[in-house]
Formats: structure tokens, sequence, C-alpha cells
């Protein structure tokens, strides 16, 4: 969690930007908590989840909440780029396969 900004309460979730993983060691995808008409629901990696009114029934809210590192609207738009220009043109991307590990020593060289 960043310097600046107070400690979240682990059971009050808030809406919300954040960066995830979905696997260990994978690449970080974008995520949102969302709150709105008294519902309450999870964005994970461009994919809008279930809503519920309560969170804590709602896929993956506290999920993100309490695993998520809090980010800003520049950063969370970039990672949606990222994610829908490799899942078109680079499909050996890490970013295109979000459930799989990176492992480096299977990346190829940078010149």
């Amino acid at each position: 969690m960043r310097d600046n900004m107070p400690p979240r309460r682990v059971d009050q979730p808030e809406p919300g930007l954040f960066r995830c993983r979905l696997v260990r060691r994978g690449p970080w995808v974008p995520a949102a908590i969302r709150h709105e008409a008294g519902l309450w629901w999870a964005e994970l990696n461009g994919e809008r989840l279930e809503a519920a009114a309560d969170p804590a029934h709602a896929p993956k809210v506290f999920e993100i909440w309490l695993s998520g590192h809090v980010i800003d609207r520049a950063e969370y738009e970039h990672m949606q780029r990222v994610r829908g220009f490799a899942e078109r043109y680079a499909p050996a991307h890490p970013g295109a396969k979000p459930r799989e590990p990176i492992v480096l020593a299977q990346l190829p060289p940078v010149y």
C-alpha cells in the first residue's frame, strides 16, 4: 500500500481501482470494485462479475479488496489497453495469459 494512504478496514470494502494477480507469479491485471444503486460487483481483467446487495456475496469483491493494490485511473486504463493489445497482437506476451505464472527463463531475450 502506498505510504500516503490511510490503512484500509478489511471488513468494509470501498469502491476503487486496483491491480492484482490471478495466479501466483502471474502478470498484474486491472481490477475494480464498483458500488452503484445499492449493488456491489467486481470487474476483473475486463470481465464484470455478478452483482449483489451485500459485498460479501459479490464474487471477488473481498479478494480484490484484501489483496489488490490501489492504483489511479491512468494506470487502470493503461493496464486495460495493454491487456487488449496483448490478447489481439501479442499472444506470447505475459499479459495475454493472466492465469499462467511468468517464468523468466522462458521469456525471450531483450536486446
